[in-house]
């Protein structure tokens, strides 16, 4: 097996997600307390986390895919393993099947 692809992993995107959410609370909370400047800054530092959840930002690309996927000795294989660097989640599936 190569490294094929490299994604998003989900952990990474459902914590990430949730610091996001919690960007974005804090951010609608100060809303009337604190200066108009620090507001903007705030929302724009929700923004920016945001988008780099969502595109190619810092949170992109972290999980590293392989995968074969073909027939050896008469039988049809899959082989998956992925795993992620960032928080270390891993996740594996092997299936082969008898070509009748």
């Amino acid at each position: 097996m190569s490294a094929d692809n490299w994604t998003q992993c989900p952990h990474c995107y459902t914590k990430n997600r949730g610091l996001a959410d919690d960007k974005d609370k804090i951010a609608r909370e100060a809303y009337g307390k604190v200066t108009a400047e620090e507001f903007d800054r705030l929302r724009d530092d929700a923004f920016q986390f945001r988008k780099a959840i969502t595109s190619d930002g810092n949170f992109t690309d972290t999980l590293r895919e392989d995968y074969e996927v073909g027939i050896r000795n008469g039988e049809f294989y899959v082989d998956y393993g992925a795993s992620c660097a960032t928080c270390g989640f891993r996740f594996g599936y092997k299936h082969e099947a008898k070509i009748k």
